[in-house]
């Protein structure tokens, strides 16, 4: 019986150990897609959540709330009782409303009147974001982005993060900084920044 209870306990073991992690896959977003390994990574470590229909939309704009959500599971906020941000259009009752606070309680969110969490966070604002979310410093690489120059408010967020790696400029030298994020493109930027 001693032994029986034994090679039990051993082959369950070792079952453990050699199990797979889980892996989730999307339809829309197939191995050669370029962020593919990124949008897998944060989708295992539950950072990021794909929809109902086993879809990730990576084309889809990453919004205000999205990006809060995303950021506070990534830094383990999301159970963190914060100071309540003084925004008029984020109710205590909204789903997001402990990731909203506790991102903007971090610095990483201006405090304001307004969040406007349905709307599309701009690729500046999502440089701010992980910038001051991971505290990046300005990496030795040269970069010269057009669109960005040293006048521009967002500066001081975008060059840290393209010097390092984190975020990338386009072919012609521009950021961008005005259009919305896609889904794809914030989970590689956000899974580099990890």
């Amino acid at each position: 019986m001693y032994v029986w209870r034994k090679l039990l306990i051993g082959v369950l073991l070792f079952a453990l150990l050699v199990a797979p992690t889980q892996t989730f896959a999307f339809l829309d977003v197939p191995p050669q897609n370029s962020h593919h390994l990124n949008i897998l990574k944060l989708a295992d470590e539950q950072i990021i959540n794909g929809y109902a229909d086993d879809r990730f939309r990576p084309n889809a704009k990453v919004t205000n709330r999205q990006a809060a959500l995303m950021l506070a599971r990534a830094l383990q906020l999301e159970n963190t009782n914060a100071k309540a941000p003084k925004f008029k259009d984020v109710a205590k009752t909204d789903s997001a409303y402990k990731a909203i606070a506790a991102t903007t309680a971090k610095g990483i969110f201006p405090d304001g009147e307004k969040f406007n969490p349905n709307a599309f966070i701009s690729r500046a604002s999502m440089a701010r974001a992980l910038q001051r979310a991971f505290n990046v410093q300005r990496g030795t690489q040269t970069y010269a982005i057009k669109d960005v120059p040293s006048s521009h408010w967002a500066y001081q967020y975008v060059m840290p993060l393209v010097t390092t790696g984190i975020s990338t400029g386009y072919a012609d030298k521009t950021f961008k900084p005005s259009e919305g994020v896609t889904r794809a493109q914030f989970a590689s930027f956000l899974n580099r920044a990890l």
